[in-house]
């Protein structure tokens, strides 16, 4: 059953919004890390909020963890080349992705290397076990979710699916992608697969529920045509929420995609998109799906739906990919006027303009934005932190590159701070890390500027 969510123009927020007015601090990487890290996004923040991962995609091939302890993004390193991807992150900081492997010195060092989902830890990554033997490239599959305690691991891997006759009788087998949970390290068995023959090159995940209940990802039809689906333990067959007949290749009609994005931690949510054209701008259809009740609402107000949380809040962006979107049960519209609500200030620059991961609390929300560069715009990472003021002007958010105390702001990272009004208005500025905020009253914004060039900025309620 489906329902459509009306668009609403930016609704009034209501008192359970903002009881309390928020701090908000956006991190992103230095000019140095944006081109190491080209077109790089973050996929995954851990359940606690301590750590976020990502990787780029494309034009690079290296992974970084990002330490809200520091406020610092660094390397993932200990694979072949350092390349990998990162997807997802426990509290304790255990990171699941893919890596690349030499197999122990068999690829040289401009060779095809073994690209295999694994768990990295440590500073060493180690193979998540796999169905069928690796391959060269990147056909082994992928680690997707981590849950907080780092035992379950979700993804998809190549696996085996039989092809069985008119009597019910295996006559071949068929290698394709099929979901994987992993428990304490050892592959479960699959279930419940359908006949190989229903598939085109098979079913993957991208999401899952942090006890793997519920996964979401993709169902593909042997035409080509993907449909987003959600697999909940105790049902035989995936969830196709659209696209569950294939397409007649007799009729002149297009091949339809979608995928599941995201699914809420706690598993009574699904979100994603779905493109009866195969991908058109103008016929995208965002939803989100209740696990529980089997229902399936449209958000008309977002062409994509990315990430939703254990209460349904769901993120989203638009056409443009140039600004992101937020449905809770209080506010519907973008998530720089969502974070200006909470704050009573302007949203600081650099915010993702595509949200792919959040905690359930929405303390820590993870993207990307796009930046300028000689190739145009790529993707660059952002990580939004969301706190309480405590009282006066000392903040509870003790992460770099900001701390107030005593009415002084510190940001360790700067050359130079300069503090302005809700208006813009210059109030103050200093060389060095430092700046004496006493004597100013309402809200301000501390820009700090890096000995780079780069600048981040914070507001805070004086």
């Amino acid at each position: 059953m489906k329902r459509l969510l009306l668009a609403t123009t930016l609704l009034a927020v209501s008192a359970t919004l903002s009881a309390q007015q928020k701090v908000v601090t956006v991190y992103s990487m230095t000019r140095q890390q944006q081109e190491q890290y080209t077109n790089a996004n973050v996929n995954g923040i851990s359940a606690n909020g301590q750590y976020a991962v990502g990787s780029a995609v494309e034009l690079s091939t290296d992974a970084f963890i990002w330490n809200r302890a520091t406020g610092q993004f660094q390397q993932i390193k200990g694979s072949f080349n350092n390349s990998a991807t990162a997807y997802a992150v426990s509290n304790e900081g255990k990171v699941v992705g893919t890596f690349y492997s030499d197999n122990n010195g068999e690829v040289p060092e401009d060779g095809t290397a073994y690209v295999i989902p694994g768990v990295w830890e440590d500073g060493v990554w180690t193979a998540l076990e796999l169905e069928l033997p690796m391959q060269r490239g990147e056909y082994n599959g992928e680690a997707r979710t981590i849950s907080p305690d780092g035992r379950i691991v979700t993804g998809y891997i190549m696996g085996h699916y039989q092809v069985k006759d008119a009597e019910g009788f295996v006559v071949k087998e068929q290698q394709k992608l099929r979901p994987a949970v992993w428990i304490d390290g050892e592959l479960q068995p699959a279930e419940n697969l359908p006949d190989g023959e229903l598939t085109g090159q098979g079913m993957w995940a991208f999401s899952a529920s942090d006890d793997a209940k519920v996964l979401g990802g993709v169902y593909e039809h042997p035409t080509g045509s993907r449909a987003p689906a959600v697999w909940v333990e105790g049902e035989t067959t995936p969830r196709l929420l659209y696209g569950q007949k294939d397409i007649d290749t007799n009729v002149d009609l297009y091949f339809f995609q979608g995928q599941v994005y995201s699914v809420s931690g706690n598993g009574k949510w699904a979100c994603g998109y779905f493109s009866p054209s195969g991908g058109y701008v103008s016929d995208l259809k965002s939803f989100r799906h209740n696990v529980e009740t089997n229902e399936t609402e449209e958000f008309a107000s977002m062409p994509m739906a990315s990430c939703v949380t254990n209460d349904g809040t769901t993120f989203g962006t638009n056409k443009d990919h140039n600004a992101a979107l937020i449905h809770t049960a209080n506010f519907d519209g973008t998530f720089a006027n969502y974070l200006a609500q909470i704050s009573g200030t302007t949203a600081p620059d650099n915010l993702p303009t595509v949200v792919q991961a959040a905690t359930a609390d929405l303390s820590v929300i993870g993207g990307w934005y796009g930046r300028p560069s000689s190739m145009g715009e790529v993707m660059a990472p952002s990580i939004v932190v969301i706190s309480d003021v405590a009282d006066g002007i000392t903040a509870t958010e003790t992460a770099q590159p900001f701390s107030l105390k005593a009415g002084v702001c510190n940001a360790p990272l700067a050359a130079r701070l300069q503090v302005f009004d809700t208006a813009g208005r210059l109030l103050r500025q200093n060389e060095g890390t430092s700046i004496q905020l006493s004597g100013i009253s309402g809200t301000v914004i501390v820009k700090a500027i890096l000995p780079n060039g780069d600048t981040i900025s914070r507001s805070f309620s004086l």
